[in-house]
């Protein structure tokens, strides 16, 4: 009887100690998971953060851009040797209309040397004298068949912004990785367009500046669904081409908002912070 009581009060001594010693490691074991998921939380958010700040920065720096090609349209289109030009003498043959076509070349081309990111201007004129300067010629008749395309209608007003120019691109033979977007707007006087080009290299440039770590994809999409996209070459030969971002709900809800905003996509099978 005595050695049974002696073991029942060993096997209490024992659970007590196992017990005594399991309760702080479950508090540490529980410490740990609270303040991992605490730290993960703050990682998750500092970087969120991060991400926001330098997007919102780019886009401003972008839009700054922007406003600069529709500043210098609207100084080229209201230019007096402009006006001068085609409202009077476009489309004539004599050395006034030749010398008078040289001064719009060089306000073309000034406008062109200060803001360095336009990669080519063009100009489609009702009375002729049609102007790009790339290496295609526009034809004589382009004005009422460019008139009568969407890329016309964006254009009226103060102007718009498109990712293609189809009609230019037809016309010029013009390949679309030559720019990445465009801004189109009527003359301020007399009938006509004029076309400026937002290079390429521009654009990658303003998107590699966003700081979102390893395989960040970064996008520019127009109005018109045309996706510039900048991301690590290993991450773009494995998209193939493929539009990332347009055509998406998610980039649909967060246009629909007009606020800066974020949330979790599935993406390639897996879960992606789209900012």
């Amino acid at each position: 009887m005595k050695r049974k009581k002696r073991k029942k009060r060993a096997g209490k001594i024992a659970y007590t100690l196992i017990g005594a010693f399991l309760v702080p490691v479950l508090l540490i074991v529980l410490l740990g998971m609270i303040s991992y998921k605490r730290a993960a939380k703050d990682i998750t958010e500092q970087y969120e953060n991060s991400v926001d700040g330098s997007l919102l920065t780019v886009s401003e720096y972008c839009r700054l851009l922007c406003a600069n090609i529709e500043d210098k349209a609207t100084e080229v289109v209201t230019h007096d040797d402009f006006v001068t030009y085609y409202t009077k003498y476009a489309g004539k043959k004599d050395s006034e209309a030749m010398r008078r076509s040289r001064d719009v070349g060089t306000i073309l081309q000034a406008a062109r040397g200060i803001c360095t990111y336009i990669n080519a201007y063009h100009i489609i004129s009702e009375k002729g004298g049609n102007v790009t300067s790339g290496a295609g010629r526009i034809g004589e008749d382009a004005y009422m068949r460019f008139a009568e395309t969407k890329e016309a209608e964006i254009s009226k007003g103060k102007g718009g912004w498109s990712g293609y120019h189809n009609f230019l691109d037809k016309e010029l033979s013009l390949k679309t990785d030559s720019y990445a977007i465009a801004y189109t707007r009527c003359f301020a006087k007399g009938e006509g367009y004029v076309c400026l080009d937002m290079s390429h290299e521009t654009i990658r440039e303003i998107l590699s500046a966003i700081e979102g770590g390893e395989g960040t994809i970064a996008a520019l999409v127009t109005g018109d669904e045309r996706e510039v996209l900048y991301a690590q070459e290993d991450v773009l030969s494995q998209l193939s081409g493929a539009q990332v971002f347009a055509g998406s709900d998610y980039l649909a809800e967060a246009a629909a908002s007009g606020e800066p905003g974020k949330r979790y996509v599935s993406f390639a099978g897996q879960t992606c912070l789209f900012s």
